[in-house]
């Protein structure tokens, strides 16, 4: 069995119900689709570790899935950010880099 025949499949949570797992995967297509850029691996890990963390230390779970698509949703964005800025480090660093050269 691939990841993508049991995406959500982790032994720690092989003990969850068919809905969650429903549920989980419906959250994963719900943040594949805001952030496209992602490989879906990547998008399933998030959430699966998002839903693995909530629910370790969750005394009601009635909105485990919610605060799942909420948790996983903030981390791949800060995510994107820290790619954004590492981005635009580089190119500043190759256009400083190009003028130096240039000047000397």
């Amino acid at each position: 069995m691939s990841a993508y025949d049991d995406p959500i499949g982790d032994t720690a949570l092989e003990c969850m119900g068919e809905m969650v797992r429903d549920e989980l995967e419906a959250v994963v297509a719900a943040v594949g689709a805001k952030f496209p850029d992602r490989s879906r691996p990547e998008v399933e890990a998030v959430v699966r570790g998002a839903y693995r963390d909530l629910a370790h230390s969750a005394v009601i779970t009635s909105h485990l899935i919610p605060l799942t698509l909420n948790r996983s949703t903030r981390m791949l964005r800060a995510a994107q950010d820290r790619d954004r800025r590492d981005g635009e480090r580089l190119r500043l660093a190759a256009i400083s880099g190009a003028s130096s050269q240039n000047s000397g």
